[in-house]
């Protein structure tokens, strides 16, 4: 499975070449952007090999584009942005992986495009700009989201990952002759596919803005991306109340990390401050990561130099059971996140793909207010709930030193159990029926 997803790997046999060997797996490592493997096995793990490789560094830069092919590129971008009435651009997972944020938010605000973001592209923009239009999906996106987008002429997507979560189960409509596609190491301007990088690309497409401003008028954001909900304080927690409540939270230098499913999705509904990185994964559905995730995070926190300042995790219970023995490294490591834990009896997302009542959709009963004890006894820690009503959340909220305890802190949010965002219901229903479809075509006379 691996060679499928690395950029190279190796297995070190000889220790004379192991240095060489290590550097060119390293420096395909960065070029790439993708994993890599390094095989040692234990006969040879303590040999000594030569240091003198230390003395070059890893190389960390792109090559640099062909300076011709590099013209003609930015000059068919900015003719098709011209002949448009209604440009937009679209920030996504490869902008956040690829390291072109400066360059992307730079570009957005040069050119006062709308610009919206997909679920793996979440903060990858300032979301506190007027021309921030929000999140799209496919299917389940805001509806003023969905038409300013598919009714675009021009849109500059920029690090499209086209994943099945990241469409809304491939529900996004934006066509191809339209769209000006940027990878890291291609742009597709049409349906034409052009070998040059993208961070250089972008580059020179804003030296060329500067010189020579683009005269649009571009569509204004009147709708709300981030539409908010009152409930009374009586009414039992819902999802609706929640994401954007949320929002109001998170401040600059926060590290938010989103799982799998319903955590993904609902973190689209809460608006980020400037200055707050998020990630989520939307990619291989691997729930469980984002617990063992939150401990890279606090160490890096850490280790950043103050420029970053809380560790926060948003999960699920059913997520959480498979990877909670990182709590107590979080606990013995002192890195103090601020767990939130949807407790909804179950699954919910794949209840609503599949098997609403289904009894591999539950999930073992946990007492969330004794993990930090079970796992860390020895360690300070604070557990706030259970929250039931959108009333206990406003008041947890506004709790003076919430998210400040200095140590260890979990939230224990109770959901109902079918309680979703409305991207999560409408993803569900697509992925639903294209399973559905996928089995009729595999059964005879289907």
């Amino acid at each position: 499975m691996a060679k499928h997803i690395t950029a190279a790997t190796t297995v070190i046999t000889n220790p004379p070449t192991a240095a060489a060997e290590i550097d060119r797996v390293l420096n395909m490592m960065m070029r790439e952007s993708r994993p890599v493997y390094v095989g040692l096995s234990v006969d040879i793990a303590y040999e000594m090999i030569s240091s003198a490789p230390l003395a070059s560094p890893i190389t960390t830069s792109l090559l640099q584009n062909n300076p011709e092919l590099e013209r003609k590129v930015i000059a068919e971008i900015l003719s098709k942005i011209e002949r448009a009435a209604e440009p937009i651009i679209i920030v996504d997972g490869g902008a956040v992986r690829h390291q072109v944020l400066s360059e992307v938010n730079e570009l957005v605000e040069l050119t006062s495009f709308p610009t919206f973001v997909t679920a793996m592209g979440k903060s990858g923009v300032n979301e506190e700009l007027p021309n921030f239009g929000g999140v799209y999906g496919g299917a389940g996106t805001h509806p003023g989201v969905k038409e300013a987008i598919e009714s675009s002429d021009a849109v500059l997507w920029i690090g499209n990952f086209p994943s099945d979560f990241n469409t809304g189960e491939f529900t996004t409509d934006v066509k191809e002759e339209i769209t000006i596609d940027f990878q890291r190491f291609s742009v597709k301007v049409g349906e034409v596919k052009y070998n040059v990088a993208m961070k250089y690309v972008l580059g020179s497409l804003i030296k060329e803005l500067r010189q020579k401003s683009v005269s649009k008028s571009p569509r204004n954001v009147t709708w709300n991306p981030f539409p908010v909900k009152t409930f009374s304080d009586s009414v039992e927690l819902k999802q609706e109340f929640l994401w954007p409540s949320l929002g109001s939270f998170f401040r600059p230098g926060d590290i938010v990390i989103g799982e799998t499913g319903t955590s993904a999705f609902g973190l689209c509904d809460s608006k980020l401050p400037k200055g707050v990185m998020m990630f989520n994964q939307t990619v291989y559905g691997s729930i469980g990561y984002a617990t063992g995730s939150i401990v890279g995070v606090g160490q890096s926190i850490k280790e950043s130099g103050g420029k970053w300042k809380r560790p926060i995790l948003v999960t699920g219970e059913g997520s959480m059971h498979l990877t909670v023995q990182a709590i107590a490294d979080m606990l013995r490591w002192d890195l103090r996140p601020i767990i939130f834990v949807l407790n909804n009896g179950g699954y919910t997302i794949e209840r609503l793909i599949h098997g609403k009542d289904a009894s591999y959709n539950e999930v073992a009963i946990y007492d969330y207010s004794a993990l930090a004890k079970a796992l860390g006894p020895a360690h300070p820690a604070k557990y706030h709930g259970p929250v039931k009503t959108c009333g206990d959340l406003t008041k947890l909220l506004k709790e003076p030193g919430f998210g400040d305890a200095g140590c260890f802190e979990l939230v224990e949010l109770v959901l109902g159990r079918l309680d979703a965002p409305g991207s999560v219901i409408k993803t569900g229903a697509a992925i639903d029926e294209f399973n559905k479809a996928k089995v009729q075509k595999t059964v005879p006379g289907g």
